[in-house]
C-alpha cells in the first residue's frame, strides 16, 4: 500500500510522498472459498468489483474469455477430462459476438447485404476456414485506428473502445463523442460513419480470405532473430494457420494493427489433471517440444498434437513408469568401464583448465533393452 495519490502514477521518492507503507494482509486480498456454484474462473480478468478498496493493477484482460469459460462449465458440468480439454480448445469470441451487429450494419450501408447477413448469423467462432473472422477482425482493427490515430496514436485501450462500440459511456451508433470524432476534420464523425469507413477499407478493393490465411502463429526461440543462424538452424516454429483470437479461450493473441495478424502469444502449457485417475487420464502438452536444441527430435515434436488439442499422459506412479532412457553423470569427466553399463555412450566431453583440472562432467546415455 502506498501513501499519497493514485499508486499507478509516478511519485517523488525523495519526499516520501509516494512511499510504500505496508503490505496487504492476506485477509484483505481478493478471495473466495467453496463457492456455492462449485467452481472458480480466472482468465487474466479483473477479479474484484468497483467497491474493492485497494489497488492491485490496471492491466487486465477484458472479461470475454472468463465469461466464455463460465458458459462452457455451466453447460458441460460435471467436469471431466474430455470436457475440460474441449473447453481449452474453444474458439468462440465473445467480443466478436457483442460487436458483430455494428460490423453488419456497416456492410449493409455499403450495399453488401450478403455480407451483413453472414455477419449477423455468424456465432463468433474464429475458424481458420471461415471468412467472417477475417472480415470482422480486419474491420475492428481499422475502426480502432480511425478512432484513436488523431488523438492517441500510441495508446489504444481496448476497454474504452469496447464500451463505446456497445453504446456505453457516451458511445453508440450516432455518437459524436470527442474521442470518436476526428479532430483533424471539420465534420463531426460518429461511430457509425467510422464503422462504414473501416468496412470500406476492408472490403473495398479485395475482400479478406479465410481467417487462417491472415491469422498465423509463430513460436520463436530467443535466437530465432539472429541473421542467417536463426534461419539455418530452424529455431522458428511456424508460421502455422491458427484458429482463435485475442478473446477466445484457446488464446492466439495478435497485437498487429492490420493483416496479417501474426500471433506470438498462446498457451505455453495445457494441463488437465483428473484427481481420481492421475496416471490414467488428463495429461499435458507443450506448444513445441521438451528440448531447446533445434536439431533435437524433441524440439518441435509436440506441435501438431498441441494444435489438435491432444495431451500426453505422464504417470507419477513409479511403478507405472517404463524406463526407456538412462542418463549417467560421470564424475570428473572420465567414463570408467567398470561404472558404465553395456551400451552406454558418451554425449559430452570435458575441458581442462590451465591448471589441468577437469571442468564439468561427462554425460553418458544408456538405452534400456
Amino acid at each position: 500500500v502506498r501513501r499519497g495519490g493514485p499508486p499507478w502514477l509516478p511519485a517523488p521518492a525523495w519526499t516520501g510522498e509516494g512511499a510504500w507503507v505496508r503490505d496487504l494482509e492476506p485477509a484483505a486480498l481478493p478471495q473466495t472459498r467453496n463457492p456455492a456454484r462449485g467452481w472458480i474462473v480466472t482468465a487474466n480478468n479483473r477479479q474484484t468489483g468497483a467497491g474493492y478498496p485497494h489497488f492491485l493493477s490496471r492491466h487486465y484482460d477484458l472479461a470475454y474469455r472468463a465469461a466464455r469459460i463460465a458458459e462452457l462449465v455451466q453447460a458441460d458440468s460435471p467436469a471431466t477430462v474430455a470436457s475440460t480439454s474441449r473447453h481449452q480448445m474453444d474458439i468462440r469470441d465473445g467480443f466478436a459476438r457483442r460487436h458483430r451487429a455494428l460490423a453488419a450494419r456497416a456492410a449493409q450501408a455499403l450495399g453488401r447485404a450478403d455480407l451483413a447477413d453472414r455477419l449477423r448469423a455468424w456465432p463468433g467462432d474464429m475458424r481458420v476456414d471461415a471468412v467472417e473472422p477475417a472480415v470482422f477482425w480486419s474491420w475492428y482493427r481499422e475502426l480502432e485506428r480511425l478512432i484513436y490515430e488523431d488523438q492517441s496514436p500510441y495508446y489504444r485501450p481496448a476497454w474504452a473502445l469496447d464500451r463505446w462500440m456497445a453504446g456505453e459511456e457516451g458511445g453508440g451508433a450516432g455518437s459524436g463523442d470527442p474521442w470518436i470524432d476526428d479532430v483533424r476534420t471539420p465534420e463531426r464523425e460518429t461511430l457509425d460513419s467510422l464503422a462504414r469507413r473501416a468496412m470500406t477499407a476492408v472490403i473495398g478493393a479485395r475482400a479478406p480470405g479465410p481467417w487462417g490465411r491472415l491469422h498465423r502463429i509463430v513460436m520463436n526461440h530467443p535466437l530465432a532473430g539472429v541473421p542467417v543462424l536463426g534461419r539455418w538452424l530452424g529455431f522458428r516454429v511456424g508460421p502455422l494457420e491458427a484458429p482463435g483470437s485475442n478473446y477466445t479461450v484457446n488464446n492466439a493473441r495478435s497485437p498487429a494493427e492490420g493483416p496479417p495478424f501474426t500471433s506470438e502469444w498462446g498457451p505455453s502449457l495445457r494441463h488437465v489433471v483428473d484427481f481420481g485417475n492421475v496416471d490414467g487420464a488428463g495429461g499435458f502438452i507443450l506448444p513445441t517440444g521438451q528440448s531447446g536444441h533445434p536439431l533435437s527430435r524433441h524440439y518441435r515434436n509436440q506441435t501438431e498434437r498441441w494444435r489438435r488439442g491432444e495431451l500426453w499422459i505422464i504417470p507419477v506412479d513409479v511403478g507405472r513408469v517404463r524406463t526407456v532412457d538412462t542418463l549417467l553423470l560421470v564424475r570428473g569427466g572420465a567414463m570408467s568401464q567398470r561404472g558404465s553399463p553395456p551400451g552406454a555412450r558418451r554425449l559430452m566431453g570435458t575441458k581442462k583448465t590451465p591448471q589441468g583440472f577437469p571442468w564439468g562432467a561427462s554425460l553418458a546415455r544408456h538405452r534400456a533393452p
